[in-house]
């Protein structure tokens, strides 16, 4: 999904100009906050409990955790659709389609897959509906010269994803009647996710942050911080299966292995960084320009701040997502959370009032810095506690 998301970066710049492609970025990044929303935390917490769940338990997790996030989408979509339009001054097409098309994998199940360790029913059922609808989006740009074909193009493929993974998921539900769809079950299922949901949305409203500064504040230069954003995203997106298969292996061997594979986990999540955030700082100026078509260049100088706020992403996403949850620290991975954003959001919005991008981006990176270390002292002393009780 990550080769065909680069791709598409030169496909809708040539179709409808940077411009347009910049204020579909900040459609995309608003969608990561809304989408938190619509998943509710079942991200980081779907994993574990369809791994810990006995087999014929599982589809009913789903069954209500779909209800509960069909109704979220119902909720969220209008909402982000007059954001969208407030921070692209009026751009219709890309607010409403755009708001359609990036919420709807919050509705999709991947983390049920991953529960159940299936790696091919995610990349069946998932992934390769995903992926074509995407690329036959890039198609019905290229062909319209519209950015709304390929979003309405794309939206249809996540669609389908949805409805495969209903039916395969539901098929070996064991038979029997439905819960009723009630409000009052789902609001108290939804109390259930407060922690998880808090600290996924935190995280994201921080996220989303520097690119909605810059489109707000510094607009003629949203291109470039969009490319460089979404390179960075990038790089996110390839550790998202690291992230995925240390959630699984972690906790694998039982409790005893937990404090040595915890430890090597955050090992191999800080290794991982230290690669990707140099490939980030080294590569993203020549990417841009390429993946551009010479219209939009991110400088040296910005690519380093982000890469080496990507080595901190990293090293917090595999020390909070694959070993504190696990251990029952998910308030710690909420304050972690509110911990960056508290240190970030006045830099960033003091770095765009500066006017300077390099500004935002190293106040991304010393926010980061400050949730890796937090989490990397919980996760001491909570293994250590751990150990203790063990002995």
């Amino acid at each position: 999904m990550a080769v065909v998301g680069v791709l598409a970066i030169p496909v809708l710049i040539g179709a409808a100009g940077e411009d347009a492609w910049g204020q579909l970025a900040v459609v995309q990044v608003l969608a990561g906050v809304f989408g938190v929303i619509v998943a509710f935390g079942w991200g980081a917490t779907g994993p574990s409990m369809v791994a810990g769940a006995r087999p014929e338990d599982r589809p009913g997790i789903f069954r209500e955790s779909f209800s509960a996030r069909l109704t979220l989408y119902a909720v969220a979509a209008p909402t982000m659709i007059v954001i969208a339009l407030l921070l692209t001054r009026g751009d219709v097409a890309v607010s409403a389609l755009g708001t359609i098309a990036y919420l709807l994998p919050y509705v999709a199940s991947p983390w049920y897959f991953v529960g159940q360790a299936r790696p091919d029913r995610l990349f069946l059922l998932n992934t390769l509906p995903s992926v074509i609808g995407t690329v036959l989006g890039m198609l019905a740009a290229w062909l319209t010269s519209t950015i709304g074909a390929f979003l309405l193009v794309q939206a249809l493929g996540y669609v389908v994803a949805i409805v495969l993974e209903r039916r395969h998921i539901l098929l070996s539900a064991t038979p029997g009647p439905a819960e009723p769809y009630r409000i009052a079950t789902i609001l108290r299922l939804l109390a259930t996710q407060r922690h998880a949901v808090t600290s996924s949305l935190v995280s994201s409203l921080y996220v989303s942050l520097p690119l909605v500064t810059v489109q707000a504040l510094l607009p003629a230069l949203t291109p470039v911080y969009a490319m460089a954003d979404r390179l960075f995203k990038f790089g996110s997106l390839a550790l998202a299966p690291v992230q995925q298969f240390l959630q699984g292996w972690v906790p694998e061997d039982g409790p005893a292995r937990i404090r040595a594979r915890s430890e090597r986990a955050v090992v191999v999540g800080l290794g991982f960084g230290v690669v990707g955030g140099a490939l980030i700082a080294t590569l993203s100026p020549l990417a841009s320009q390429v993946l551009s078509g010479g219209a939009v260049l991110v400088p040296f100088s910005l690519s380093v701040a982000l890469g080496t706020a990507f080595v901190f992403v990293a090293g917090s996403a595999i020390a909070g997502y694959a070993c504190l949850i696990l251990l029952g620290q998910v308030r710690h991975v909420a304050i972690a959370s509110i911990l960056a954003a508290a240190i970030g959001a006045p830099l960033i919005v003091a770095s765009a009032l500066a006017g300077s991008l390099e500004l935002i981006a190293w106040s991304v990176a010393v926010s980061e810095l400050v949730v890796t270390v937090y989490q990397l002292v919980i996760l001491r002393r909570t293994l250590a506690r751990t150990a203790d009780d063990g002995s």
